[in-house]
């Protein structure tokens, strides 16, 4: 029956990327200024709120910080060049650049783009802004905003989400990467029937 389950469980996991989605520019992002080094970084207050900061010298680094939740998520990152330009409406690359505790580099943005990543629990990361490499003396204010999804069903087959017979489930693929993985028992020897629904992927 271990070996049965294992299959059905390898059979029933699934991977999708989510697209990035752009942040709208937006009148009531609320202002926040960022620290200057990593020992002075601002706390970003919430999730869910946009954001709106500025680099306002040339070769400036503007440093945030946010801590994950106690429940395993999918956290999404974006960024959005507010106007950030070189004065003739032409919009100049501005960076985001995302560590961790150790300040490994876990993921890059340019411009107005967003990540979608799996986060340790109750782990401290950091967000660094900066210019693009070529134009670092243009100055002007960007957003950022950060909202997760939570993540109720293991990327692990050691710690499998019991689901049983009979019965229908509602789940969802959460960030890009997600791996779901389920277990049951089967009652007795013979053949089992199983369906998959692809409801909105």
């Amino acid at each position: 029956m271990k070996k049965i389950s294992k299959i059905i469980s390898l059979l029933m996991a699934a991977v999708i990327a989510l697209s990035v989605f752009a942040v709208s520019a937006s009148a009531v992002a609320t202002e926040l200024a960022a620290g200057s080094t990593r020992a002075t970084a601002t706390k970003i207050p919430s999730f869910g709120t946009e954001y709106v900061s500025s680099l306002s010298k040339a070769g400036e680094q503007d440093w945030f910080k946010f801590t994950t939740l106690s429940d395993d998520a999918y956290y999404t990152i974006a960024l959005e060049n507010y106007n950030i330009n070189s004065g003739s409406n032409s919009t100049q690359q501005v960076n985001l650049f995302v560590y961790d505790t150790y300040l490994k580099e876990i993921s890059f943005l340019s411009d107005t783009s967003s990540t979608n990543i799996k986060l340790e629990k109750n782990t401290t990361y950091y967000i660094k802004v900066t210019m693009g490499y070529n134009r670092p003396e243009y100055t002007g204010n960007y957003e950022i905003l950060l909202t997760y999804i939570l993540d109720p069903v293991s990327n692990n087959m050691s710690e499998a989400t019991a689901i049983n017979i009979n019965r229908s489930y509602d789940y969802s693929l959460d960030g890009t990467g997600d791996i779901d993985w389920y277990k049951f028992d089967a009652p007795i020897s013979g053949t089992y029937k199983m369906s998959l629904v692809n409801k909105n992927i």
